[in-house]
């Protein structure tokens, strides 16, 4: 019996000891590697690049680092979401580390940053180091990446240096990878800068401007701020401020068909507003367009096209003709030279009239818009046309509005954030 009991004692002796190790081992592992990527952690980096970094002085060895980042990657997180992000970075870091252990020699990846990564190549000349990065580049430019539904493409930029007999400090090495980095990025991205020397410059290929489309709410101006209808609006990117900018005006219904037919079917039944020419509005492959959006959408859409004025009467009432069949609502925008040309009669064609905020505040100085503005809103009341002010972007905006002005709705980035365009 006393056998038994040791025997015990000493099973559960082990068994609390394997444990500790266990938990001994989890804890040091979250303390080196990265919970997201797996790649070692920025704390091991620093560690790690200081005592590298002493050996190489001490022993005259060879040391190369490169430090690495995902081009755009904000875009990838605020058009797929965040969770997509992570996934991208995981397979990122995964296609960088199978492409080093590729390669003989001693190099660890670290993520040193949201989307960056550095890699320590030990005891190998620059040379060799940069023929292994630019194998990870291409790897990384090969692979695709899926997130939820969607198939990612991305691109990195590297900065690669070596440390020199000079170099006094550590940070005089980071800094210089650094550097390289940036050059990269200053050069189009997509490439790879080794000591000042970019290896190919992307900036002429890069598109200076694309365009894409993407979807802002208008809403009341009352307590409730309910939504009155999804806009669809057109967004240009410009790759030298690496941003996205709204562009007002219309464009043609069939470059936008295919996404108006998207957020109709993801959407359901909403009132859905387009920006169109006079003449694209006119166009029977238009009206065609905007039937095949129509039926094939199970919850059906109202679909509304906001004309830049002045549109004359007659127009006006030959297009509310031949859109009948399809329920189409006509919103008029104006400014400060079409006001004056809205008259009475025209407002029985019309769903809603848009007004930019700018033509309110010019009103406050001038009677004659005033008049002009004054006049026509009481006659949309009276005819039961909505009120639409644009360019509201501040709770200044909006309270001006709120106090000064008997509208129905606005729209502008204090009213609703553009979702970011959509590239399909």
């Amino acid at each position: 019996m006393l056998y038994a009991c040791a025997v015990l004692a000493t099973a559960l002796y082990l068994y609390l000891m394997r444990q500790e190790e266990r938990e001994s081992a989890m804890y040091a592992r979250r303390a080196t590697y990265d919970a997201l990527t797996n790649a070692k952690t920025y704390a091991v980096f620093r560690a790690d690049i200081s005592r590298t970094f002493n050996n190489a002085h001490a022993n005259g060895q060879p040391l190369t680092i490169a430090s690495i980042d995902v081009d755009h990657f904000k875009q990838v997180n605020d058009h797929y979401g965040h969770l997509a992000g992570n996934e991208v970075l995981i397979g990122v870091a995964t296609t960088l580390q199978k492409e080093l252990d590729r390669h003989p020699g001693e190099h660890s990846l670290y993520r040193t940053g949201g989307e960056e990564f550095s890699i320590i190549f030990n005891e190998i000349p620059a040379r060799t180091a940069t023929a292994i990065v630019r194998a990870c580049w291409a790897a990384v430019k090969n692979s695709t990446y899926h997130a939820s539904k969607y198939a990612i493409r991305v691109t990195i930029s590297a900065g690669i240096t070596a440390v020199r007999v000079t170099d006094n400090h550590l940070d005089e090495l980071l800094k210089r990878a650094d550097d390289n980095l940036y050059q990269s990025k200053q050069h189009g991205r997509d490439t790879i800068t080794v000591e000042g020397d970019t290896l190919h410059d992307t900036t002429h290929v890069q598109p200076q401007q694309l365009y894409a489309y993407c979807t802002a709410q208008v809403r009341q101006l009352s307590g409730n701020h309910a939504d009155m209808t999804t806009e669809v609006l057109t967004a240009r990117y410009e790759a030298t401020t690496d941003q996205w900018h709204l562009v007002p005006g219309p464009r043609s219904f069939t470059h936008q068909y295919n996404f108006v037919q998207q957020v109709a079917q993801e959407a359901g039944k909403i009132a859905l507003t387009v920006h169109l020419t006079l003449a694209d509005c006119q166009s029977t492959r238009t009206r065609a367009h905007m039937a095949a959006v129509l039926a094939r959408n199970q919850r059906p859409t109202r679909l509304r096209v906001l004309l830049a004025a002045p549109v004359p009467l007659m127009t006006l009432a030959a297009l509310r003709a031949d859109y009948q069949h399809l329920d189409v609502g006509f919103v008029l925008g104006l400014n400060a030279d079409s006001v004056a040309q809205v008259t009475e009669p025209l407002l029985p064609l019309l769903d809603g009239i848009r007004l930019p905020l700018s033509l309110l505040r010019a009103a406050e100085e001038d009677p004659d818009t005033a008049q002009h503005l004054h006049t026509l809103v009481a006659q949309c009341r009276q005819h039961d046309v909505v009120i639409v002010v644009s360019g509201i972007d501040n709770s200044v905006d909006a309270d001006y509005v709120r106090q000064k002005w008997p509208v129905d709705g606005g729209c502008g980035y204090f009213v609703s954030h553009p979702d970011l365009p959509r590239i399909d």
